[in-house]
């Protein structure tokens, strides 16, 4: 073991004076761990006997052994943070790399997700170039950890496997070589073992919960969901894989528009015991939604501003979105319409939520039966379509055109009109391209707010 010697004597001078000033901002200058390390770089190699009769005027005694232990420690702590420039070639790579990766999770466990992402996709590269692809499955580790999905897109995973699988196979043959026959000391890695065998077979139907909730298939996730309920009650699984599981089932539920029972399970959640903030906030976002549609406007509200706009700050467009969507379900139209343009620019780096901005505008001018200023903006938002042309979310293209024929119709026709429309009839059928989710952009089914005023153009002409 080496001695807090062994250790200072392999530093340069500048280091030692570094680790000095290192020590300094973590502890008192009149502290004794700071005055014997100060002593040890200062005065170095004396006995014991010197540096305790120094500070406690005996020889040396417990207290002075604790105090050498708790220098020694913040010396190897404080080393650390020292940028050695002495290795060269994949030692240095390595370093840097997993400082990079550090870097991005302190990042990320600070809510700072944008600075965050960026310093991972960083070591990503570093770690990619460098061929570690042990740092390469951390990476991915801490990317799934925090929803990052454009780190490793999910067409990599099955490449990124083989890499993983193949670097074992390599490190464990080398090792393998390396390592005497017949060592019968017990194996550390058992219970590890043992506990990825039973969350793998866990995660294989998360895994197929996922692949249903994706490919819109509810009815089998919900069943799915509903066999796996036993295994989660019965086996000790990580947080990790309970939190899954729960935001897989508030999501099927809400895919159902089972918004009662989303309610439900919201208040028999112990948030407290959540142990990654990202289910939190996730969980709270689907609550929101279960308010929402139940139209409990006022209790939507008070959760937007007191909760959400507060713990996740860099997503105020988003909560000016939604809140617009709660003043347009209380017939507040300026306000909804002032919260519209104070976000609607900040909203162009997610296109569906942008033009859904400008849709509900649409609506909004029309309930106010606001014809001028709706000309100008149809035609506005007409050329813009017409640049994004191919780029577009479906259900936008098909609701705009069916709001430019609910427009340019008059009242008598209307009613022929809408029933024969082609785009309400692939908006009202919610397949394929113009399926509709209500935990996206469109809050408001575009389908469903022109049948209401298709019936209203009705009961006027009966």
């Amino acid at each position: 073991m080496n001695s807090i010697f062994d250790i200072l004597d392999g530093l340069p001078y500048h280091e030692k004076s570094q680790i000095l000033c290192f020590c300094a901002t973590r502890n008192s200058t009149q502290s004794k761990i700071y005055l014997l390390l100060k002593e040890y770089v200062e005065n170095p190699h004396q006995e014991d006997t010197h540096y305790s009769l120094k500070f406690y005027g005996t020889e040396p005694c417990p207290a002075f052994s604790q105090l050498k232990k708790r220098v020694k420690k913040e010396v190897l702590e404080l080393i650390c943070m020292l940028k050695k420039t002495t290795p060269s070639g994949e030692a240095m790579e390595r370093i840097h790399c997993t400082e990079s990766l550090l870097q991005s999770q302190i990042l990320l466990a600070r809510g700072l997700i944008s600075p965050g992402a960026k310093q991972l996709e960083k070591s990503l590269k570093t770690a990619i170039n460098a061929d570690f692809p042990d740092l390469i499955l951390s990476i991915f580790g801490t990317a799934r950890e925090y929803g990052l999905e454009g780190i490793i897109r999910k067409k990599e995973i099955p490449e990124l496997e083989m890499i993983v699988k193949n670097h074992l196979r390599i490190l464990a043959s080398q090792y393998c070589l390396k390592q005497p026959a017949g060592n019968s000391q017990k194996s550390l890695l058992s219970p590890l073992l043992r506990q990825l065998n039973k969350e793998k077979n866990t995660w294989e139907i998360l895994a197929e919960i996922r692949y249903a909730i994706d490919k819109k298939d509810f009815e089998k996730a919900d069943k799915l969901l509903s066999e796996s309920e036993e295994v989660l009650k019965k086996d000790h699984l990580s947080n990790e894989i309970f939190e899954e599981f729960l935001l897989a089932k508030q999501q099927v539920l809400l895919q159902t528009s089972q918004f009662i029972r989303v309610l439900q399970n919201h208040k028999a959640i112990d948030l407290s015991k959540i142990h990654r903030k990202e289910t939190c906030q996730e969980l709270t976002e689907y609550q929101w939604y279960a308010l929402f549609y139940q139209e409990k406007w006022e209790e939507a509200l008070n959760l937007l501003k007191k909760n959400l706009s507060k713990s996740d700050p860099e997503n105020i467009p988003k909560w000016k979105y939604w809140e617009a969507h709660i003043r347009f379900g209380q017939k507040l139209f300026k306000p909804a319409l002032q919260l519209i343009h104070d976000g609607q620019n900040e909203l162009k780096k997610s296109p569906d939520y942008y033009l859904g901005s400008k849709m509900l505008e649409l609506m909004i001018l029309f309930d106010q039966n606001e014809m001028d200023w709706l000309d100008y903006k149809v035609e506005n938002l007409r050329k813009l379509l017409a640049r994004w042309k191919g780029k577009i979310n479906s259900r936008i293209e098909s609701a705009f055109l069916v709001f430019m024929c609910l427009m340019k119709t008059n009242k008598i026709d209307l009613q022929d009109q809408l029933a024969e429309h082609t785009h309400l009839h692939k908006l009202q059928s919610c397949t394929g391209e113009y399926s509709w989710s209500p935990i996206d952009f469109e809050l408001i089914r575009y389908d469903h707010w022109f049948s209401s005023h298709f019936q209203l153009s009705r009961l006027e002409n009966a």
